[in-house]
């Protein structure tokens, strides 16, 4: 299964915060304990002395030419909500925030700022859930922000792969290729966001 995350080359991997090694040493269980968190925080509110009033600023941190990214934007695109951008390549302070808060220099990651309690949301599954849960209204994820481009490319390469091992016709092994390419690229398609018309809701 794929990771929804991209890494910067010019990141650094010394973090020392507990969510930073959370992320080192956790993956999926650990995210899983933060979404529940996240989601049972609105009912301890009160008692926790959180003010969920207060609309949440957002930021995402990203970079050009991440599939994952674009997944995270075409959610935004969708939702018609405003989402500061802060590109860790151009900007070396996003980036020495991002790495200050996480240990590392992965992108997408969701900066969440409300009232006076910080978050960082990770993976880009996780983002965009966060994002249609908090503002969709019931909606379901627009395509390319959703796994059914990935889930669709996997599908299509592994039929060209049977295909061309139980064929004996000369076009074999164009389907050979086909597959092996339409897997290598499908966790690419939301990059297909920067080329499609789009519109913005709102």
């Amino acid at each position: 299964m794929a990771i929804g995350f991209c890494t910067s080359p010019a990141a650094k991997h010394n973090g020392t915060s507990f969510r930073s090694g959370a992320l080192k040493h956790g993956s999926r269980g650990v995210h899983r304990r933060f979404d529940l968190v996240d989601r049972w925080t609105p009912l301890f509110a009160p008692w926790q002395g959180i003010d969920m009033s207060k609309e949440a600023s957002l930021a995402l941190y990203r970079f050009d030419g991440c599939p994952w990214c674009e997944r995270v934007r075409a959610a935004i695109d969708d939702l018609g909500i405003d989402v500061e951008e802060r590109d860790i390549r151009r900007d070396e302070a996003s980036a020495r925030a991002l790495h200050e808060a996480t240990g590392r220099g992965r992108v997408p990651v969701l900066r969440i700022d409300e009232g006076t309690q910080t978050r960082w949301l990770p993976e880009s599954a996780d983002i965009v859930r966060y994002l249609y849960d908090t503002y969709g209204e019931g909606r379901r994820p627009a395509l390319l922000a959703s796994r059914i481009p990935q889930t669709a490319g996997l599908l299509l390469s592994l039929g060209l792969l049977v295909a061309s091992f139980i064929t004996e016709s000369p076009t074999r092994h164009y389907l050979l290729a086909a597959g092996v390419m339409v897997f290598a690229l499908r966790n690419s398609l939301p990059l297909l966001r920067l080329v499609l018309p789009r519109r913005r809701a709102g």
